[in-house]
């Protein structure tokens, strides 16, 4: 018996190793996340919940191409209701956009560059559209990332969406197309769970690309039902559908940043703000990195406007920074533009990162980019000031109003253990005082001189031997031999 059980283990090793690592492979392909992913949602934890609206998913490879006017990739719904579009607009921009049963857009934006959506590549994308009772959740993700996303607080209505009159390649009517390579598309009338469309990017990267449907701008594929196929692909010069009423582009104001090495360490840095094709004004610009915050208060000390196509230069900070502080720099632009005949809030975000090795004269694109509409809640300011009288050195600009909205003086006190600040504009007095690594307590005040628009920009800049306050350019500083930051 001994022998016969040494000879059956010898004879069916290799076969019963493979029947084992078939069986292990597949409890870790399917069902042991299966079986977690039951547990999880049982005990409800980390459940991730699926919303119902749209999700649809590509693979393909986006050419340039140099006209200017939008480029659709995909475009589903009616030409007056509900519809879902991705298309690049004519400055570039990747876009997702919803307009809801009421006939209001809803977008989110990213721009071509190298980290964000990669031209030439054969790429996968899933864009989504969450709706839930009281919230609705936009997204976009590339190769398994997000790189975009907006989150709205109520729920927007796109239940008649009729996903099976859509185009692939052009817009409703068979215009306005995009170039690329179409791999295959999929939807879901869920939104997928993040782990779902991580997995899909894996397979879509280790499948490799055989065929593929071609569009160069001038072909575009009619939708008609869920099983139709290539048969469907025409000329955009086919009968056309009715026109629909043009659309204004959604406005865009970008940003560079320009460095100016001051020394080996540090740097001035100017923020250069282009306009697009759509005049905007109100223009104001929270500035954020690890030691320096500049907030604009309600309105700006100036009113900035710029024409379409139109320049405007800046500093990031009255005073050098050392670019090992800096690390992410934040660039919030806060505008009104009009927008299919309504005048619109939108918020611009740029994110620059630096190292200390970029310390030379360059200009600097932003690393990511997001466009959306929004506006700058005075609950977003204030804990941005709290946050940095945290930081032990660090330096807060502010543009401040002698009143309020409602015609009281604008008093503003706050501060911790360490730092305060008083900006009373009745009594014409702004102090400042800021504790050393000594313990001596530094006390500025500087005077406040009414002018015509009755707006005052208000600069702080400590270090744990001393600080400064400056009033619309006048300026105190009291700090130890050695470690003023404008003589070293």
């Amino acid at each position: 018996m001994e022998v016969i059980g040494r000879a059956l283990t010898s004879q069916w090793l290799p076969l019963t190793l493979f029947f084992i690592g078939i069986g292990a492979l597949y409890c870790i392909e399917f069902g042991v996340p299966q079986w977690i992913s039951s547990i999880r949602a049982r005990l409800g934890i980390g459940e991730e919940k699926r919303q119902p609206g749209m999700s649809i998913h590509m693979r393909l490879r986006i050419h340039h191409l140099a006209v200017n006017r939008r480029r659709y990739i995909i475009d589903l719904g009616k030409q007056a209701g509900e519809r879902l579009s991705f298309y690049i607009s004519a400055s570039n921009i990747f876009t997702l956009s919803v307009v809801d049963a009421k006939g209001e857009s809803h977008l989110i934006q990213i721009p071509a560059v190298e980290d964000g959506v990669p031209l030439g590549d054969f790429i996968y994308l899933a864009c989504e559209v969450g709706v839930a009772k009281q919230s609705t959740a936009l997204s976009i993700w590339i190769n398994g990332r997000k790189l975009a996303s907006m989150k709205l607080s109520y729920n927007v209505d796109i239940a008649a969406l009729d996903v099976r009159n859509g185009v692939i390649g052009a817009d409703l009517r068979g215009e306005n197309g995009a170039a690329f390579d179409l791999v295959e598309i999929g939807s879901y009338s869920l939104t997928l769970t993040k782990g779902k469309i991580k997995r899909l990017a894996k397979l879509y990267k280790k499948a490799p690309v055989s065929k593929y449907v071609n569009f160069n701008g001038a072909q575009w594929m009619r939708i008609k039902d869920t099983s139709g196929s290539h048969a469907n692909l025409k000329s955009s010069k086919a009968p056309q559908a009715e026109k629909e009423p043009a659309l204004d582009e959604p406005p865009h104001v970008h940003a560079k940043l320009l460095i100016e090495p001051v020394d080996q360490d540090s740097a001035r840095f100017r923020l250069q703000i282009e306009n697009g094709k759509i005049p905007v004004e109100n223009i104001r610009i929270v500035r954020k990195t690890g030691s320096f915050v500049f907030i604009e208060y309600d309105q700006p000390i100036m009113v900035r406007m710029l024409p379409a196509d139109g320049k405007l230069s800046s500093f990031l900070s009255p005073v050098a920074l050392k670019l090992k502080d800096c690390g992410n720099i934040l660039v919030d632009i806060y505008f009104d533009a009009k927008h299919n005949g309504v005048t619109r809030h939108f918020i611009s975000s740029h994110r620059f990162l630096l190292q200390p090795e970029d310390n030379k004269s360059q200009t600097l694109d932003p690393e990511r980019s997001n466009f959306r509409e929004g506006i700058l809640e005075g609950q977003d300011k204030t804990g941005e000031i709290q946050q940095q009288f945290l930081q032990p050195e660090g330096c807060l600009v502010m543009v401040l109003p002698e009143k309020t909205d409602k015609g009281l003086w604008n008093i503003i006190r706050g501060g911790n253990n360490e730092r305060q600040i008083v900006s009373d504009p009745e009594l014409k007095l702004v102090s400042f005082q800021t504790k050393t690594l000594s313990g001596r307590i530094v006390s500025l005040s500087t005077p406040i001189h009414s002018n015509a628009k009755g707006m005052h920009i208000v600069s702080l800049s400590w270090n744990p031997y001393g600080g400064s306050l400056g009033v619309d350019g006048i300026e105190r500083k009291d700090f130890e031999a050695g470690h003023d930051p404008d003589q070293k």
